[in-house]
Parts: C-alpha cells; sequence; structure tokens
C-alpha cells in the first residue's frame, strides 16, 4: 500500500508540473515570437515557407534564445520533478537507484580490469559448431564453461559449417586480443580484435563481479557435419520402403531405416494415382540411388537432404548432433 500511494502522488505531482510546462512554453513561444520578425524571416532563412512542415531550423532559432529567460522555467520544471522523484523514492528501504541499473555506484571495477578479464581469457577460447542463419553462418565461441560471444560468418565466405568454423579457428590461431572496453548501464563491452586489429566481435563482462557474462551453457555437440553426412551416406544403403499413407491429393510414403522411419517421401496423385503407384516410384528411386547432401544444423539437430539421381532433394533425414544417431518419426503424419 506504501509504495502505491507513492506512485499515486508522483502521478499527481508529474500532472502539476505538466501543466506549468505547458503554460511555460505557451508564453516561451509568444515571447520569441515577439523577439524577432515573426517566423517568416527564419523561414525565409531556409528557403521554406512560414506555412511549411519541414520547421526544425525555426525550432532550433527558438532554443538559441540568447535571453534564456523563456526557457528556463520549462527546465526548472523537468528538473523539480525530477528531484521530487528521486527524494521519493530514495525513502525508506527503496533506493532511486534501483530504477536507474546504470547508475556509476553499480560499477565495482574499471575498463582496464575488464579488459584484462577478456585477455586472460582468450587462451581459453575454443570455436564451436556453426548454424546457419539467413546468409551467415553463427559461429559459437566458448571457453570451457559457455558461450562468451558469437561470430558472423557469410554464406559467401563460407559454404558448410565446417569452412565457416575453419575460417573463424584460423583466425585465432593468428592471435586475438582484447580492445577498449564500453560501459553500457553495469555492463563492459569488451571488444574481440583479430590479428588486422579488426572488431570481430564482443564479449561482455559484469561491470560489478568482474565476471565474463555468458550468452549460453556450452552445446554437448559431440560430431561434426562431415560425420553426420557420412552417417547417413552409410545409412542409405540400407533403406527400404514402407507404409504409404493417404492425404490430401498426395501419398506419404515412409522411408524405413531397420525398424525405424526415418524420413517419408511425397508424391501427387496425378503422376501416382494408386498407393501402388506410389510405392513402386519411390522403390524405383531409391534403386537409382540416393545421396547424402550438405547437413545444416539447427539447434543440436543436423537435418541432412536426401538427394535423387536426378540431382533433386527428396526428403530430410535428422541427426542427434549429440549422440550421431539418425532420429526417427514417431509418426507418419509428418
Amino acid at each position: 500500500m506504501g509504495m502505491h500511494r507513492k506512485i499515486l502522488l508522483l502521478s499527481v505531482v508529474i500532472a502539476v508540473i505538466a501543466g506549468s510546462i505547458l503554460a511555460a512554453n505557451i508564453t516561451f513561444t509568444a515571447a520569441a515570437a515577439a523577439a524577432t520578425t515573426g517566423s517568416t524571416t527564419i523561414a525565409a532563412s531556409t528557403g521554406r515557407s512560414a506555412g511549411s512542415p519541414h520547421m526544425y531550423s525555426q525550432s532550433r532559432e527558438r532554443y538559441a534564445n540568447p535571453s534564456g529567460q523563456a526557457i528556463m522555467p520549462l527546465m526548472n520544471g523537468w528538473n523539480q520533478m525530477l528531484t521530487f522523484g528521486k527524494n521519493l523514492f530514495t525513502h525508506g528501504n527503496y533506493r532511486f537507484s534501483h530504477w536507474g541499473p546504470g547508475m556509476s555506484e553499480n560499477v565495482t571495477i574499471t575498463s582496464a580490469q575488464a579488459k584484462s578479464a577478456v585477455e586472460a581469457d582468450i587462451p581459453n577460447l575454443k570455436v564451436g559448431t556453426p548454424s546457419s542463419f539467413r546468409l551467415s553462418w553463427i559461429v559459437p565461441i566458448e571457453d570451457g564453461e559457455g558461450i562468451v560471444t558469437m561470430i558472423r560468418v557469410s554464406h559467401v565466405t563460407a559454404n558448410t559449417t565446417d569452412q565457416a568454423k575453419t575460417v573463424v579457428t584460423d583466425s585465432l590461431a593468428k592471435g586475438w586480443t582484447a580492445g577498449t572496453p564500453k560501459l553500457v548501464r553495469t555492463v563492459y563491452y569488451v571488444p574481440l580484435l583479430d590479428s588486422s586489429n579488426k572488431t570481430i566481435s564482443y564479449v561482455r563482462v559484469d561491470s560489478r563481479s568482474g565476471n565474463i557474462m555468458l550468452t549460453s551453457s556450452s552445446p554437448t555437440l559431440a560430431v561434426t557435419s562431415a560425420q553426420v553426412k557420412t552417417t547417413v551416406s552409410n545409412a542409405i544403403k540400407n533403406f527400404t520402403v514402407g507404409a504409404v499413407k493417404e492425404r490430401v491429393g498426395t501419398w506419404i510414403v515412409s522411408i524405413k531405416d531397420g525398424n525405424k522411419t526415418v524420413m517419408t517421401v511425397i508424391l501427387g496423385k496425378i503422376n501416382t494415382p494408386k498407393s501402388e503407384d506410389a510405392v513402386n516410384a519411390v522403390k524405383s528411386s531409391l534403386e537409382k540411388g540416393w545421396t547424402a547432401g550438405e547437413p545444416k544444423q539447427q539447434r543440436s539437430v543436423y537435418n541432412v537432404p536426401i538427394i535423387d539421381s536426378n540431382g533433386d532433394t527428396i526428403g530430410n533425414i535428422r541427426v542427434n548432433g549429440r549422440t550421431g544417431d539418425i532420429l526417427g518419426f514417431s509418426s507418419m503424419h509428418r
């Protein structure tokens, strides 16, 4: 209830001050108009008509009033409101600084100490497994406790996850250094510089504890995209065609690896009007040869496209990035 009273009281004061500010602003505008030959003079100097909506230069001239008499009530009103608010929330055990996490009293380490923390951690950094995001690869940088930052590598520079990882690994081998930190609220953003002294990413350091802040815990991926592709390529040799299920206008044919359904192939009813036609078409395609495409990582799962003899992608195999196992479908409705 005490806090609600304070908020209500502050709202009333703000309303009163806002009315004072509005009145001061009207007085100020009138004074400015009387002190000049009118707004038409200012508009003429900018090449715009007095009725033009683009009045930036005119506003700038008004706030540059040499006397300062008209603008003082406006500034005093805001100062009174801020002072009252600070005094209100300083009362008791609730400190105003709780509403301002960027207040200087919350910072306990210097920028030099933040920089030293990152420099000390650079020898522990290692490159994680990249993931694709839009037109880039996002390469995580870990230090053993978790991911400390991410580095973006364009698809132009690297076509696969392995290439993206190699690009960053080679850069790390040439040597990284820490740049000059920038304090934002209670966090130091320390730039990571490569051997060319270019900023490639930022590491966050808590200005109160001095600890490096983790983006997330370390991923537990144990297999690379190359290993995943090999796993799927070997599994294709044992693929068999399973059951077929009907869906509106299509047939869904399951592909099995042993007793587990690992993929489905979708066929239209125009070329394969009967379920037997759909099954035979998939069997024929499998006999002509399928290959595994380049895996794409999504979190802890690799998605591997399956390509037929015509070069068309006909399905997708999912592989667990932690164990390297091919994941099955829980049901045929996918």
